[in-house]
């Protein structure tokens, strides 16, 4: 199974932030979403659990999971958008877990991007996807997470809606 994937060690540090850029994430997606998606009648709205248990359900009431992907244009990922299916806390420890499109809770859309773009796709097609394994897709295997890119073009065709930013 290791050889289908590409090994990377990302050539950078984040010393930890990139819970915090998630975070500045999700807020920033939390006001785009109201302005992209309230032309209709009906208003459109992220509300985010906040507590312990809350999270353990799931990241949004709607079951919209929200990913940063900052390397979309970057290093090994550009021009791709990045799905996780595996992770680890520490690079030390000895097994990955499953998390990302496999976690067990609400999520039923899967909203992944940066700044200038965003993709919204259903969980259960990623899943679908990832067992399929078409041809395009780029497996990646970090020091602490697995996973698939999808090139962008791909990405535009597959998924239920994507929105180019412009901030």
């Amino acid at each position: 199974m290791d050889g289908q994937y590409m090994e990377t060690t990302p050539q950078y540090g984040d010393n930890n932030k990139g819970w915090e850029k998630g975070k500045e994430y999700e807020e920033w997606v939390k006001f785009k979403y109201s302005q992209v998606y309230n032309g209709g009648l009906r208003k459109r709205e992220l509300n985010f659990f906040t507590t312990e248990h809350g999270q353990l359900t799931g990241e949004t009431q709607e079951g919209i999971e929200i990913k940063f992907d900052d390397k979309i244009y970057t290093y090994c990922f550009s021009g791709r958008i990045y799905i996780e299916t595996d992770e680890k806390k520490f690079k030390e420890n000895s097994t990955y877990a499953r998390s990302g499109i496999y976690r067990q809770d609400n999520t039923k859309l899967y909203l992944v991007g940066d700044y200038t773009i965003w993709f919204l796709f259903s969980k259960k097609y990623l899943i679908w996807l990832d067992e399929l394994d078409p041809p395009f897709l780029y497996r990646v295997k970090t020091p602490t997470s697995i996973g698939f890119c999808i090139p962008l073009e791909n990405a535009k065709r597959i998924c239920l809606d994507y929105k180019e930013i412009n901030s």
